[in-house]
């Protein structure tokens, strides 16, 4: 069986054409085949996107992806997150999606000081786990980081289950509904990591 998830697309400015573009990676297809996902690529229309929402029977997951920002962007996920909360549809934030639903819930974010010593672009680094939801298997794990902005305040409707050794956020939960973020990109790894699966099996209940 195929399990309907809907996913948010990258918004891309391309200069040299004049148009901005809703894209995803190719690297998604993956987890979307090892979890027998049917994406529902849901474009960056705005309040409009509701509608589309409204018409797909038996959702079962809303996935934020990562990726840059635009209004357009930033009002489709806006819908998407009430949506998932209104009828409680688990979501996942990835990356950025993650920075979305801390400030969709009233924190913010921060750009990371780029030096030697801390550096989330194009990287790995360990993170410190602990959260009794989620009893994960180990207390620490190392994970990939494409970021250059990072979590500053968290919103009081989350608990923190993941942080860097610099004390950066790099995952959360929803004190009671299934809202999740993290900052890493399970899909940019070639096989399915011990604790993204262990997530999705959470988060989704697949």
């Amino acid at each position: 069986m195929l399990h309907k998830v809907v996913i948010s697309l990258n918004s891309i400015e391309r200069e040299k054409y004049k148009d901005t573009i809703d894209a995803l990676s190719e690297s998604w297809y993956s987890i979307f085949s090892y979890y027998n996902i049917l994406p529902i690529l849901m474009p960056n229309v705005g309040k409009k996107s509701l509608s589309y929402l409204r018409e797909i029977e038996n959702l079962e997951g809303i996935i934020l992806s990562g990726g840059s920002e635009s209004k357009s962007r930033f009002e489709t996920e806006n819908v998407l997150i009430s949506y998932g909360m209104e009828w409680d549809i688990p979501v996942l934030g990835i990356c950025h999606g993650a920075q979305m639903l801390n400030i969709f819930f009233g924190g913010n974010i921060i750009k990371i000081k780029d030096d030697n010593e801390i550096n989330h672009v194009c990287t790995e680094h360990p993170i410190r786990l602990f959260y009794d939801d989620f009893l994960f298997n180990s207390d620490t794990q190392v994970v990939n980081s494409y970021h250059i902005n990072g979590i500053d305040k968290i919103a009081n409707n989350f608990n923190i289950f993941a942080i860097s050794s610099e004390g950066l956020i790099e995952g959360f939960k929803h004190k009671e509904k299934m809202v999740v973020g993290i900052l890493w990109h399970p899909e940019r790894y070639n096989k399915i990591m011990e604790i993204d699966g262990f997530l999705f099996n959470k988060i989704f209940g697949f």
